[in-house]
């Protein structure tokens, strides 16, 4: 792999981090992940190699595992335990196709990318990481999300404290990224301000505008967020997501791998009359 002919260097110098632009990159994203929650790196890409991931990843859509079901944005199935209206009592729809690690060929260019230790290194420092592995998990260390019309990644809040991702391809409809920055604390969940935000997303909901091409890093652990339903499109939305962790042995719950593997892949299905989605404004 030749990183120059992948990422823009001159724009990211990925492999020079310990020069003067590469310390001012580490130090705007600290900076905007301290602030917004967010840090977007446009145009982290170069065109053509964007392109032959995009034609590389788009063959293993019929493999990816489809997921349908409802939970409230704390992950729990339970409704009843809370009052109607509470946001525990909320119900969000993940509805998604998701191309899992044993089906992304090594030697696809994303696969290369992920693998490559300056990526690594820089996400480690973006972070402020102490330590910093690329996952070790068999299953979803590098995965894929697809969603096509109708299909929605709920209101919910990120198991861990960063997530790392690459936006392939944009919806023509729909598929907005949103999110309320740092909402809650560790130690407050700050239900009212949760409460508003679901009542109104309009108003009290970012939706930073993220194009094909941007390496996304987000603290979603604090930040209640959610990726709008996709309208009516003749392309899905298509995101990567790099796994990495504070030791060099995590792997997520083997009862969940094993779950997401368990659902039908979409060459299995008919994948045709799907819900008009009721948020998108296109």
């Amino acid at each position: 792999m030749n990183p120059g002919d992948i990422i823009d260097l001159a724009m990211y110098p990925l492999h020079d981090l310990q020069s003067e632009r590469g310390l001012q990159l580490v130090k705007t994203c600290k900076e905007s992940l301290k602030n917004t929650a967010l840090c977007l790196l446009p145009d982290f890409i170069r065109p053509p190699a964007l392109e032959i991931m995009k034609d590389e990843i788009s063959v293993l859509i019929p493999q990816a595992h489809y997921k349908c079901e409802e939970h409230t944005p704390y992950f729990k199935k339970n409704f009843s335990d809370w009052p109607a209206g509470h946001p525990e009592a909320r119900r969000s729809t993940f509805q998604y196709a998701q191309i899992v690690t044993p089906d992304i060929p090594a030697q696809t260019m994303m696969s290369k990318l992920y693998q490559w230790n300056p990526l690594t290194q820089f996400v480690q420092q973006a972070v402020g990481a102490d330590s910093l592995f690329r996952s070790a998990c068999p299953t979803l260390s590098l995965t894929v999300k697809v969603a096509g019309e109708g299909d929605t990644d709920g209101w919910h809040y990120d198991g861990n404290d960063f997530v790392i991702s690459l936006l392939l391809q944009s919806s023509e409809c729909g598929g907005e990224f949103e999110y309320a920055p740092y909402i809650r604390t560790k130690d407050d969940e700050n239900y009212e301000a949760v409460t508003r935000l679901l009542n109104d997303p309009d108003t009290f909901g970012m939706r930073p505008v993220i194009k094909p091409g941007t390496f996304v890093l987000f603290n979603g652990e604090l930040s209640l967020h959610r990726v709008r339903a996709v309208g009516q499109t003749s392309k899905p939305r298509m995101i990567a997501l790099f796994s990495y962790d504070h030791t060099p042995d995590q792997v997520f719950p083997v009862s969940y791998c094993e779950q997401l593997q368990e659902y039908p892949r979409l060459s299995q299905l008919e994948k045709l009359q799907l819900p008009d989605c009721k948020d998108t404004e296109c």
